[in-house]
Parts: structure tokens; C-alpha cells; sequence
């Protein structure tokens, strides 16, 4: 049953984002409907962010760093989401969670969500981030619907 998988794999944190060598690497499924949505985002000075988990508010996140919109208050548990933001001016990976804290990831490529785990494995064996989303595609039945990517 859902209650008992760990949060990251409770219905929100279902997607696959990954980065690397400047492509972020967004799959478009979402669990209602099947329908498909676009997770990946490109500010106006060119950051790009891509969101994992409840979209509502991991969307309202990427708006206030987008500087469109008041930074939100700290969500609940339940809302879990996580935000990847790969810094133009820097290359820079961060990793915002539902607290708001943003965390610098210390490595060359990095994916979230579901099929986080084959993403990574895929980037490491040298995939791109793009063949790394479709690698987690295989493998994970909540990463799929086809695959965005976006140029840092």
C-alpha cells in the first residue's frame, strides 16, 4: 500500500528530472489522468529549473526564484515536492525541498524523483540526461509521456 512506501515514492514523487552537461531532462507524465505536463523551466536570465513531487506547489517555489512572485511559507510534509535549479552564471546544481532550504549539489550530474536511482545509474555508465530519463522510463512506471529538455 501507498502508507507504506517511503515519502519520496508516496503519489507525489512521481517523475523522473535530470541534469547534466547543461541539459535538464524532464519526463511529462503526471498521475492524474495520465495527462502530460511540462517540469522543466527557464527563468529570464536563463536558470533553469525542473520540479518534482505535488506540482502546485513546487510550481509556487519556482515562481518566487524566478523573482515572479513573494516567497511562499514553508509547506507541510504532505506537500512534498523537491525543485533541482542549475545556476547559469555558475552551472551550479541546488536542490530546494519543501522547507524552502536550498542545498548545493556537489556533482557534475544529478537527477530526482522516482526513477532517480536508473537516471544517475544511466548518467554515470555516460548517458545524457535526456537518454537518462528514458532509461528511468523502462524501469519505472511513473516517469514517462515523452521527454523535454532544456539547454542551460
Amino acid at each position: 500500500p501507498e502508507e507504506r512506501l517511503p515519502p519520496e515514492r508516496r503519489h507525489s514523487a512521481m517523475t523522473t528530472v535530470a541534469y547534466k552537461d547543461g541539459k535538464l531532462a524532464a519526463d511529462k507524465r503526471i498521475s492524474i489522468h495520465n495527462a502530460e505536463v511540462s517540469k522543466a523551466f527557464r527563468d529570464d536570465d536563463g536558470n533553469l529549473y525542473g520540479v518534482i513531487g505535488k506540482l502546485a506547489p513546487a510550481l509556487m517555489v519556482v515562481e518566487w526564484l524566478m523573482g515572479r512572485a513573494d516567497k511562499p511559507n514553508p509547506f507541510e510534509e504532505d506537500d512534498s515536492f523537491y525543485v533541482l535549479m542549475v545556476e547559469k552564471a555558475t552551472g551550479q546544481i541546488f536542490m530546494f525541498d519543501y522547507f524552502l532550504h536550498a542545498l548545493p549539489i556537489e556533482s557534475k550530474f544529478f537527477a530526482l524523483g522516482s526513477g532517480s536511482s536508473y537516471a544517475m545509474g544511466a548518467m554515470a555508465q555516460g548517458a545524457s540526461a535526456k537518454k537518462a530519463v528514458e532509461i528511468a522510463s523502462l524501469f519505472d512506471d511513473s516517469t514517462g509521456s515523452g521527454v523535454e529538455v532544456l539547454v542551460l
